[in-house]
């Protein structure tokens, strides 16, 4: 446990000020938003409005590239601290690839509801592929909380159909984009872009620290074609640019340096929340958008089953972490089934938002588990890439395509049972699938396979 730190007494003045900016500051809040006048249960936190929501997202990171989930390779000490600190959950689902499981995020709703069941790829763009996605028919989680009196910002990548203001978010940071470095320009030397997309995230909060946020912080690390970061040392940096072929480690340390990067960009958030007094009425979610792609990692000398674009362990399960003090019981880890497709009712909930009564929405609320209390934990959960689908518990995995495998050995192998046992965990799980009518989805779009 680390070391309280030292603090200057605090004067009567200093005190009697703080009190003063206090109170008028909960008087224009309740003014100003009715919804703050909810019962405790609704606001999320006793005594307080209801809580700003970060909800950072990293770029093809799994489990195994965390220390607090294990890894051998990288240090997070940031995101350990995050966890130390709240809740890291291991069983959180998403889809296989990016456009999906954002779209979960956005909709609380299953791929084969909405139509983004892979990503747009080659001469597919991601606009051609979704064009018949309408925004309008499904559910919006930026909308949801931005008519419950949020601020909401999206800061970094989309990859989804639409725009994020066609699906409710008031402010985007426009000047971050896929590759890493902006080119240089009028004499001046090329920035780094994952410092301009943390610039923003500070901004936004700064302009919206006295009501509710909402701000999804989307990482473009450590997504595929890196580079090297600024505090990459000059050998590395040399190397990268001479595409030195004969350094066999240059992918590991380019890969090293970035997760390490992203950790100290972490690191600076939660430093600029704490210097703003946010912290404790802030609920920080760090979570990867799908499994390690490019450069897998090991935990305790093991690979996990299956990465990106595979529907075994390691594609479609990825780290999970919630931290708001006070509030997430301290250094927890849940075997609680949850996905992404839960974020919605759970964000809603929290907030005291009410759900839209015309859209469909597939996410249950785990907004008791971080609250410390029980809730009703899912018996199952759903996932889906492509024509590819599953339905699992915490033993057991059902695919689409008859096979039953034991999950036991979670997340680093999957054995397939023979078809004639366990009869009964088929059906059920069968039953699951059977009820969503996913199948049926399929059949009636065979163009989301093109």
């Amino acid at each position: 446990m680390k070391a309280a730190r030292r603090r200057r007494p605090v004067t009567n003045a200093e005190l009697n000020r703080r009190a003063f900016l206090k109170a008028a500051a909960a008087s224009a809040a309740l003014s100003a938003w009715p919804r703050w006048g909810l019962g405790e249960e609704a606001r999320g936190r006793p005594g307080n409005r209801p809580p700003n929501i970060i909800f950072i997202l990293a770029d093809d990171l799994g489990y195994d590239m965390l220390s607090c989930y294990g890894s051998d390779q990288f240090k997070t000490p940031n995101v350990d601290a995050l966890a130390a600190g709240g809740t890291r959950f291991r069983y959180c689902h998403t889809s296989a690839v990016c456009s999906p499981s954002r779209c979960l995020v956005v909709s609380g709703a299953y791929p084969f509801r909405t139509g983004h069941v892979a990503n747009g790829s080659g001469t597919v763009s991601i606009q051609s592929r979704f064009q018949a996605v309408d925004a309008t028919k499904l559910a919006s989680v930026a909308t949801v909380l931005k008519d419950a009196g949020y601020a909401t910002g999206l800061c970094g990548k989309w990859h989804m159909a639409g725009t994020p203001q066609s699906w409710g978010f008031a402010e985007q940071d426009r000047t971050a984009g896929q590759r890493y470095w902006s080119g240089a320009k009028d004499g001046k030397p090329p920035l780094y872009k994952p410092d301009l997309m943390h610039d923003w995230t500070v901004d936004f909060i700064q302009r919206h620290a006295a009501r509710p946020f909402f701000l999804w912080y989307s990482l473009n690390v450590p997504h595929a074609d890196l580079s090297y970061t600024p505090d990459s040392s000059p050998e590395t940096v040399a190397a990268f640019k001479e595409r030195d072929r004969k350094n066999k480690n240059l992918g590991a340390t380019i890969m090293a340096d970035n997760i390490a990067y992203m950790d100290k960009l972490i690191g600076k958030l939660m430093a600029e929340l704490d210097r703003r007094n946010l912290r404790q009425n802030t609920l920080v979610i760090f979570a990867g958008d799908n499994g390690t792609a490019g450069f897998p990692a090991t935990i305790g000398g093991r690979k996990l089953a299956g990465r990106k674009i595979q529907l075994a362990d390691g594609g479609p399960t990825v780290p999970f972490i919630a931290n708001w003090p006070g509030v997430t019981p301290i250094g927890k880890v849940s075997d609680d089934l949850i996905g992404f497709v839960d974020l919605l009712p759970t964000f809603a909930e929290l907030a005291g938002a009410p759900l839209p009564k015309d859209k469909v929405i597939d996410g249950v609320s785990f907004a008791p588990q971080l609250r410390g209390e029980r809730g009703k934990p899912r018996e199952w959960i759903f996932t889906q890439y492509r024509d590819q689908w599953f339905v699992r518990d915490q033993r057991r995995k059902l695919y689409n395509d008859g096979r039953l495998v034991d999950t036991t050995d979670y997340p680093f192998k999957e054995k397939e049972l023979p078809a004639d046992t366990e009869p009964d965990v088929r059906r059920r799980l069968q039953k699951v699938a059977e009820g969503l009518g996913v199948d049926k989805a399929m059949k009636d779009h065979p163009e989301w396979l093109l």
